[in-house]
């Protein structure tokens, strides 16, 4: 206790005039971020058993104070600054010895206030012990011990709080941690306005709900999703709020609760509320799962699944108790995470959290990742709040049943989606109905709520249609999962992405019927997989997915197999292009070092398609069936035809990459790789034109083609940045600001059939961490006829770094609208005539057949289901082309 009884001196004759603002900061996630001390608020922490005696604190000037029992703090808020007299009462109050320190709260720039705590949060390199070496020499000059270990992050217990502010920004600023920071307390806001009525949000035909008629549409187009499904009972959603408990409106059809345990970070408990009045977290869980058909209530997005609840509203969680909850909802298997709550920040940012994220994302649901749905914040502000502004989550904003913007709703940059939800005071518009605890508890004595709405309501309708996604695919990826419901979207307001709708209104019926995998059943094409283990079977792991990333197969890693075990699968698959890729969880391959293990790929006529064994972590190789002759064109890539591929491995792809401006364009952020599978043979007369810009210098900005996820420096063409790592220099000319077109040989620098990624990589590590790059109309082609055609055109719209400007070009035919209600066309773009169409349903039978023998062919879609079909026709050239077709009635 003497430890503790010195530090009280220090702190109470130096806080208040030998800290200055301007040294006053922390580090997160590589960004320092400004503090201020507020004297107006005293932050103590004492002895947890004496908790009572804080009830009986009776400062003059004081506002409010708020305790925190559990763990023996309390944040005092004056009418003034506090004072020596404010010390010595609170010393006579709980005892020297039971009083352990007492510093002045801390504000960010935007006014978010925090407070500093006895504990600090780190993350070390592999391989370092917090607790030896050159950390405790460190640690002991600030009176700091290392105290555990939770999740992977070190928890060091200092006696003054602000030497572990001090203490945390020494060990970023030595380089001797990936991060750290004070364990702050920073109060998370449930993001709740006052309570409405009724479902619109779920299904609006114009009803009038409190006076106000709704616009027909604006809703989720849930009824089409539950036509394909209502979800999986194998599906866990996490809600991440004030704790949930049983209800009869959440049981399956046995009668048996779909809420299973749950965790309670700072007390180790189950989940459950603390509080009557905590029902917020279980009216978001009926808005996500509200049985369906059972003469109760109301009806949630996804009736199948279960739930867990993380409640980090017991009172004065920290940011690692934060963390901690995200992770444990992480390490019980949960698929989603949903998260009607924030900081009323735009500026904060933890790392521990951000790292909790960034691991659910990448590392949950078996290494597919979780989908993180985050609430955007009731503030009404032209930014996002912390943490639904990051790019590893997906932030929802709100709509009313009029289909204006919610005035209250956040919006910003950040914003990926939006959902029906209430209207702000003196706005016009309706509401959202939802469960309420059982009996007394809650928002009132019945079962049910109807009034309840914010984003907080938005949030579990997409957390709701995401369940409902892997529910057809459980297969798909984050980053899949994600670019599903972002694309599908019904947008709103401008054209595109915008502040305001992000993507657009969250679509579940377009969601569900994108999502579901082409069919599989087929007599075409008969394949048997042949793998021969080698001496480490568990290392060993495949996929199998079309050229758009779809995954159709799997196997791996093989714990049960013995050393040198052949296995043996066999496939039926439709004419496409695919891609086989194997995985070796050492970097070692399979082949020779640790036994002669090799896979070979064959059709029935035993005609090898993909083989081999020897590769580091990972070899993908491209195939297709039959040939599928695609029109000659020059035309750009349209982004929205492939999946981003998260690029490099080793956590280096931390930033933002989505599509934009109807497909053309990648934007990406901060410290962002992505890649397509295009599966292009590169020839000596390759040539890669796109147009790029930034706003920053940065470490790198370069392009490519690759086999491989593993980063290939010999590959990358530099266009912009401070390192070369061992690529392309040529084309290294970017200044400015403007878009600048590049026309590159590739096949003067490299070729090969196996190149199957085009690869985007921005690394915005230095400088602005915020920086942004976009690359647009990308075009691969051959030299020949094609760039004759272009060479002579130009456009003044940017700069040419390179060679000769492009213009856009039409693809041979067009399939509009889609998705389709009512008809969809197939336009011819060029001379062709479409000759025939057929269209398959899901399973692969031949629905509809019309010969046309014209430029259009225009098809009625009155007696189809809402769901997913393929269409296929043949033009005058005998050419074959097929895409996939989404009917949404």
């Amino acid at each position: 206790m003497n430890r503790f009884l010195l530090s009280i001196s220090i702190l109470l004759t130096t806080s208040l005039s030998v800290l200055a603002d301007h040294d006053l900061y922390y580090h997160s996630d590589g960004e320092k971020i400004a503090l201020s001390q507020d004297f107006k608020t005293l932050v103590i922490h004492y002895n947890p058993q004496l908790a009572l005696k804080a009830s009986r604190i009776e400062l003059p000037g004081m506002i409010n104070i708020e305790v925190h029992d559990y763990q023996g703090r309390a944040l005092i808020t004056l009418d003034r600054h506090y004072i020596e007299s404010d010390i010595n009462f609170l010393k006579l109050l709980f005892g020297h010895e039971n009083l352990y320190s007492a510093v002045p709260g801390l504000k960010l720039n935007d006014g978010f206030k925090m407070a500093l705590t006895h504990e600090i949060v780190a993350q070390f390199p592999e391989g370092i012990d917090p607790a030896s070496g050159i950390i405790k020499e460190l640690t002991s000059k600030f009176n700091a011990i290392f105290d555990r270990n939770e999740y992977g992050v070190s928890i060091f217990r200092v006696s003054n709080p602000l030497q572990g502010l001090e203490l945390s920004n020494k060990l970023v600023e030595n380089k001797l941690v990936e991060w750290a920071h004070p364990d702050f307390y920073a109060q998370v806001t449930k993001y709740n306005d006052p309570f409405y009525s009724q479902q619109f949000q779920m299904s609006n035909t114009g009803q009038v709900v409190h006076g106000y008629a709704g616009t027909p549409g604006i809703d989720c187009n849930a009824p089409a999703a539950w036509m394909l499904t209502t979800g999986l009972s194998s599906t866990v959603v996490a809600l991440i709020d004030d704790g949930l408990e049983a209800h009869e409106d959440l049981v399956d059809e046995n009668g048996l609760s779909r809420v299973l345990s749950g965790n309670t970070p700072v007390t180790g408990g189950s989940g459950t509320p603390r509080y009557n009045s905590d029902a917020h977290g279980v009216a978001c869980a009926g808005i996500v799962a509200a049985t369906h058909n059972n003469n109760l209530g109301i009806r949630g997005v996804a009736p199948e699944v279960k739930l867990r609840s993380v409640n980090i509203f017991w009172g004065g969680e920290t940011t690692q108790s934060i963390a901690n909850g995200i992770n444990w909802a992480r390490t019980q298997g949960v698929d989603v995470m949903s998260n009607s709550w924030g900081y009323t920040s735009c500026t904060a940012s933890y790392s521990n959290i951000n790292s909790a994220l960034s691991a659910a994302r990448s590392s949950g649901r078996g290494g597919k990742g979780c989908i993180i749905i985050f609430a955007s914040g009731n503030g009404g502000k032209s930014c996002v709040d912390y943490p639904a502004n990051r790019s590893d989550v997906i932030a929802v904003g709100a709509v009313t049943n009029q289909g204006a913007h919610s005035n209250y709703s956040n919006s910003g940059i950040h914003l990926s989606l939006v959902s029906p939800s209430d209207a702000d005071f003196g706005q016009a518009g309706a509401s959202v109905v939802t469960i309420d605890r059982m009996g007394i508890a809650g928002y009132n004595s019945g079962n049910y709520e109807s009034y309840f709405g914010g984003t907080s309501a938005a949030c579990p309708v997409v957390s709701g249609v995401a369940a409902l996604v892997l529910a057809v695919n459980p297969e798909l990826t984050e980053d899949e999962v994600r670019s599903i419901m972002l694309s599908t979207a019904t947008d709103m307001g401008s054209a595109g992405l915008d502040n305001t709708y992000g993507y657009g209104r969250i679509n579940a019926g377009d969601a569900v019927a994108a999502a579901i995998p082409p069919p599989l059943g087929c007599s075409e094409n008969e394949l048997s997989l042949h793998i021969v283990l080698d001496a480490s079977p568990a290392e060993t792991s495949w996929t199998l997915a079309t050229d758009l990333g779809i995954q159709v197969a799997s196997g791996g890693p093989y714990y049960e197999q013995a050393p040198g075990s052949a296995i043996d699968t066999v496939f039926c698959l439709p004419d496409g292009c695919y891609n086989l890729t194997f995985f070796d969880a050492n970097s070692d391959g399979m082949c020779c070092a640790f036994g002669n293990g090799s896979f070979i790929l064959t059709d029935s006529s035993a005609e090898v398609l993909a083989s081999g064994g020897q590769f580091s972590s990972d070899v993908s190789l491209p195939f297709c069936l039959t040939e599928i002759i695609e029109p000659e064109s020059c035309t750009s890539l349209d982004f929205y035809d492939y999946n981003l591929i998260s690029y490099g491995g080793g956590g280096l792809d931390v930033g933002l990459g989505q599509v934009v401006n109807d497909g053309t364009t990648l934007y990406q952020q901060n410290n962002s790789l992505k890649a397509i599978q295009n599966n292009y043979v590169v020839t000596p007369s390759t040539i890669l034109e796109f147009e790029f810009r930034s706003t920053q210098q940065a470490q790198m900005h370069g392009i490519g083609f690759n086999n491989t996820n593993a980063i290939n420096p010999n590959r990358i063409f530099k266009i912009y940045g401070t390192q070369n790592l061992g690529t392309i220099t040529d084309f290294d000319t970017y200044e400015g600001t403007d878009f600048v077109l590049y026309s590159i040989p590739v096949g003067q620098y490299y070729s090969g059939e196996n190149l199957s990624r085009l690869f985007f990589l921005t690394g915005n590590y230095t400088g602005n961490p915020k920086g942004i790059s976009e690359w647009r109309h990308v075009r691969i082609f051959e030299a020949g006829a094609c760039t004759t055609e272009l060479i002579s055109k130009n456009n003044s719209a940017y700069t040419s770094a390179n060679i000769h400007v492009l213009d856009n070009a039409s693809k041979a035919f067009k399939l509009y609208p889609n998705p389709a209600r009512e008809q969809v066309e197939i336009l011819a773009n060029s001379t062709l005539e479409i000759i025939q169409y057929r269209i398959f349903s899901a399973s692969g039978s031949v629905i509809a057949s019309e010969m046309v023998n014209a430029s259009k062919a225009t098809i009625s879609l009155h007696s189809y289901s809402s769901g997913i079909y393929f269409i296929e026709w043949s033009d005058s050239d005998f050419n074959v082309y097929r895409d996939k077709l989404i009917v949404s009635n």
